[in-house]
């Protein structure tokens, strides 16, 4: 059997599963299953999201959402990272939106681009949407606001090969190009 290890993000969280998200009533993620569930294939601990901030984050929510989140505590090896992510509003497709920073115990660092139509899309979704390229879906689900307007949600998982597998990552960070879209991460797993 593989071995997984889920990355604690709990001292990250912009918001919970339960929350508002963006100061919308009803646009929640409390149906997307709590805790320790299997995504896609991964097992991933699900208990909130960082939503980082975009160029358009402000205006359409009155918040002040994170640029980056810097010096997330990996302490581990692995052959893979998967992502249980996902996007605020939509850009062009082929516009990177942000990117994941990996630093090695050798004091490496490896870029990771998060790019929209390729790795994430907006969380919002209507049948006949088009799917990201290198993510696959993950979770589908609703809640009362996208029910209103005929919506869905989707996570989307991403897993990126470590091209490095034997050496340890001691950190990542999570960073925003400040483009329209504007990334969401709810998970990380290093396989």
């Amino acid at each position: 059997m593989t071995d997984f290890r889920m990355i604690d993000l709990a001292g990250f969280y912009t918001n919970t599963l339960d929350d508002e998200i963006h100061h919308k009533p009803g646009n929640d993620l409390r149906a997307v299953p709590h805790g320790v569930s299997e995504f896609a294939g991964v097992p991933f601990d699900v208990n909130g999201i960082i939503q980082l901030s975009g160029r358009i984050s402000k205006e359409k929510t009155t918040l002040d959402f994170p640029p980056a989140i810097l010096g997330i505590p990996i302490h581990a090896a692995g052959k893979a990272i998967h992502f249980l992510q996902c996007s605020s509003w939509h850009d062009e497709v082929g516009t990177k939106v942000g990117e994941y920073r990996v630093h090695y115990a050798d004091g490496q660092t490896e870029a990771i681009p998060i790019v929209y139509g390729r790795h994430v899309l907006d969380w919002w979704f209507m049948e006949g949407d088009p799917l990201p390229d290198d993510a696959e879906v993950a979770w589908t689900g609703d809640n009362e606001r996208t029910r209103d307007l005929g919506h869905s949600i989707q996570l989307y998982k991403y897993s990126w090969d470590n091209p490095r597998p034997e050496l340890e990552i001691e950190t990542l960070d999570f960073v925003s190009d400040d483009e329209e879209s504007a990334p969401f991460l709810a998970a990380v797993t290093i396989e």
